[in-house]
């Protein structure tokens, strides 16, 4: 092409290319703020694990634009627990993270096999919800949700990190309240002073909206942010003597 027989061709192409660049720019800046990215997470505290030992359950924090999900890897003599968050590259959501309880099938039984955190390797202790010990006494309106590991992150942010115990928390629902019944090693609520009390004929520690003692070599607390002192002894009595 002879250019100065064309030089509107060129223009245009002058023109076209930087039309361009600021196109291709806002197209790479929108795929990244669109795109996302997926990191493995450590399992906090322990697992729960269903009375039929086919489901295992974590508890796991995440921002309102995350999305996690629990998979597990079986072996012969092990089954390998792995978080997943996967979550925007650059975050639209600020804030405290949000803690939820995640599930994962397995194929077959947990049985004697040992439950290893995918990332670290490490021994995750869990509970059987077999053993679980339900109340014989409830607070009219409440109502059983769900079984959950140790539930103090459910609710909670001042917290420290949650030790690796065997723990169960049964979560029953009166309205915006939540009754929490817990098996297992627990936190205590830090720099609350106790009154000490009898629970069933076990010395028992009673702080605001929580009593906890231990019987049968396990600790059991009794937490609900709106009943009284009087009905959360109800509701401890009712458990095992």
């Amino acid at each position: 092409m002879n250019a100065r027989r064309h030089p509107w061709r060129i223009a245009l192409v002058i023109v076209a290319v930087l039309l361009g660049i600021p196109v291709a720019i806002v197209g790479i800046a929108w795929l990244t703020y669109n795109s996302s990215v997926t990191t493995d997470l450590s399992v906090s505290g322990g697992a729960l694990v269903s009375a039929d030992g086919r489901t295992v359950s974590v508890t796991a924090g995440a921002l309102c634009d995350d999305t996690v999900t629990l998979t597990a890897d079986e072996q012969p003599a092990s089954v390998v627990i792995t978080l997943h968050d996967t979550h925007p590259r650059i975050a639209r959501c600020s804030g405290m993270p949000g803690f939820a309880v995640y599930h994962v099938p397995l194929v077959q039984p947990l049985g004697r096999r040992r439950l290893l955190d995918g990332l670290t390797g490490d021994r995750i202790p869990f509970f059987d919800v077999a053993d679980v010990v339900r109340p014989t006494y409830v607070p009219p309106g409440y109502v059983f949700r769900y079984d959950a590991p140790e539930a103090v992150e459910l609710f909670s942010y001042g917290y420290p990190p949650l030790p690796k115990a065997a723990v169960c928390s049964q979560l029953y629902e009166r309205g915006d309240d939540v009754l929490i019944i817990t098996q297992g090693g627990t936190l205590l609520p830090p720099r609350a002073k106790p009154r000490h009390i009898t629970v069933s004929g076990h010395p028992a520690l009673e702080f605001t909206g929580a009593i906890t003692w231990t019987a049968h070599g396990q600790r059991f607390t009794v937490s609900a942010q709106d009943l009284s002192a009087a009905e959360l002894i109800a509701v401890a009595y009712g458990m095992p003597a």
